[in-house]
């Protein structure tokens, strides 16, 4: 057991949605709601603590991360869609526009952005929006458990501009910039690695990539978040536990959690002070997966979770593409 664990008494299960695949959990203060998607489906949710309920928002395509844009959501998964508030009066064409669902508290429907690159067809994990406006988010291809092809680091402009920041990923998840916009920490689960650039917000680029976490325990980093202090916590998954590292990548807080599978992290609530947690119910029966896991199916997750850790986060930033 690692050291400075807690127990998980102080955990609070939200919401019981029984995601396949909860992921990108995102603080929207403007509507003071939770959004998180399941990837492993069509599902968009929110989640309003001032009333403890939670709504499914959308169901018509899948979603594996989602970054709020100042206008509305933008949706990453097969390719990029934006879903604005309002419909722009210079909409794509109609094969490109989805009109299952509209924006809550609105009547407008999802717009397809882009879903090639350099004649590769994108399939995007976790992603973020930048503090230079721009979102960076990166690919992944596996199929039944296994790595099909390495995965892409991108950063995309609002005026569409696409650039590879890195590559050689074998399975792209969570992104975090630090609290200072001078660092940028990107997870490869399948490295079992937690890597940190220097980041320069004027130029937008990445450089000096350093192994910042290698986790050495039988899960495998997934989404992470930094809070105010500087300091950086990692969602492992089949390990079901939070790690909190300090700037050098030293461990200096766990938090077990109650179900194995959990996929990712993030501040929230009107003070930043509630740690909220998504999990996964459909096993992830891959290469990476531990000896034995199998057989803890029962505990997998795919819940909504909720601690007050005692620290603050910091607000994501948001874009302009809509």
């Amino acid at each position: 057991m690692p050291g400075n664990e807690t127990a998980n008494h102080n955990i609070t299960e939200v919401c019981a949605c029984s995601n396949l695949c909860g992921e990108s959990p995102l603080w929207d203060a403007g509507r003071r709601r939770l959004i998180w998607t399941d990837s492993d489906s069509t599902g968009l949710f929110e989640y309003a603590p001032d009333t403890g309920t939670y709504t499914q928002i959308s169901d018509d395509i899948q979603v594996s991360s989602i970054v709020i844009d100042k206008k509305g959501y933008i949706l990453l998964g097969r390719g990029i869609w934006a879903w604005p508030q309002s419909l722009p009066a210079c909409a794509a064409s109609a094969s490109d526009v989805i009109h299952g669902n509209s924006f809550p508290d609105s009547g407008t429907v999802k717009i397809k952005l882009l879903d090639t690159f350099e004649d590769e067809v994108l399939f995007f994990n976790d992603s973020i929006a930048g503090p230079d406006g721009c979102i960076y988010a990166g690919t992944y291809y596996w199929e039944e458990g296994q790595m099909l092809k390495y995965g892409k680091l991108y950063r995309i402009r609002p005026d569409g501009r696409i650039s590879i920041l890195d590559d050689g990923i074998r399975l792209s998840n969570g992104m975090a910039f630090s609290s200072c916009n001078d660092l940028f920490y990107y997870a490869d689960s399948g490295e079992r690695l937690i890597y940190v650039y220097d980041y320069n917000k004027a130029e937008g680029g990445l450089k000096n990539r350093k192994v910042f976490v290698r986790h050495k325990g039988p899960g495998i980093p997934d989404g992470i978040t930094v809070d105010s202090e500087g300091y950086i916590w990692c969602a492992m998954w089949y390990e079901g536990r939070i790690y909190r590292y300090d700037p050098d990548g030293k461990t200096v807080r766990v938090i077990k959690c109650p179900v194995r599978q959990v996929s990712s992290i993030t501040f929230g609530g009107d003070d930043m002070d509630a740690l909220y947690i998504t999990s996964a119910n459909s096993p992830f029966i891959s290469s990476l997966m531990p000896a034995g896991f199998e057989k803890v199916r029962a505990v997998t997750g795919g819940s909504l979770y909720c601690i007050k850790t005692g620290n603050i986060g910091i607000m994501e930033n948001k874009v302009s593409f809509i």
